[in-house]
């Protein structure tokens, strides 16, 4: 009998001691460390001064000499776009400049013959003036008519209104022809303009950092 209590005291002991190990409380020693903030936001990077060149014209791109990566400069010349029709269009605008500039100068036609006038109105006038001055003398010794005085005075008159009249309208067309220069100048200055945009060139210098385009697609407007 005493043999049996001694072997069932043994287990209760194993337990008591099992028991007391698993109540030992851990420690926890601090370290100092640096705190950083991070902030975690989906999104992309853009540089400073960045800008986007776009064609003002729409056509076939026939030269795109740069590519990413590369430098340039301010006025660099970094798209071509066809522009055959606004070329023949400054070409036109060139042929009626010139056409103006030609028919305002003192060798046109149309000033040529006004001219002609004008000095057949001056012969016309110098004769009428001797003619006039003739029978005025001869009125006043009373040797001619006052009738033929009167009619040679109306012609002497009338040859000097014809004479202002042909230089008033050399005058009016000579300024009309002037405005017509004026006129298809400004006609050639807004083609070349035009023509302008179909040659993009670089406001600021910096770095291409992407090309959308190729050589041979269409260039589109924005």
């Amino acid at each position: 009998m005493k043999n049996i209590r001694k072997r069932s005291i043994l287990p209760a002991f194993a337990i008591a001691i099992l028991l007391s190990s698993c109540q030992k409380q851990e420690t926890t020693s601090p370290i100092r460390k640096n705190i950083e903030e991070a902030v975690f936001a989906s999104g992309y990077i853009e540089q400073e001064n960045n800008y986007t060149v776009s064609a003002n014209v729409e056509g076939i791109i026939l030269g795109l000499p740069v590519r990413e990566g590369d430098s340039v400069i301010k006025n660099d010349l970094i798209v071509t776009i066809k522009n055959d029709v606004q070329n023949n269009q400054l070409q036109d605008a060139l042929a009626v400049y010139n056409d103006a500039v030609f028919n305002a100068s003192p060798d046109s036609p149309q000033l040529l013959n006004i001219q002609v006038q004008i000095d057949q109105a001056k012969q016309q006038l110098e004769f009428d003036k001797e003619n006039y001055l003739r029978y005025k003398d001869l009125r006043e010794k009373n040797s001619v008519s006052r009738f033929d005085f009167e009619k040679a005075e109306l012609q002497y008159q009338a040859s000097q209104n014809n004479l202002t009249a042909l230089q008033k309208n050399y005058t009016e067309v000579s300024n009309a022809l002037e405005l017509n220069v004026q006129r298809s100048l400004v006609q050639v200055n807004t083609q070349k303009s035009l023509l302008g945009d179909y040659k993009i060139t670089t406001e600021e210098s910096g770095t291409v950092i992407n090309v959308y385009k190729k050589t041979g697609r269409t260039g589109s407007q924005g």
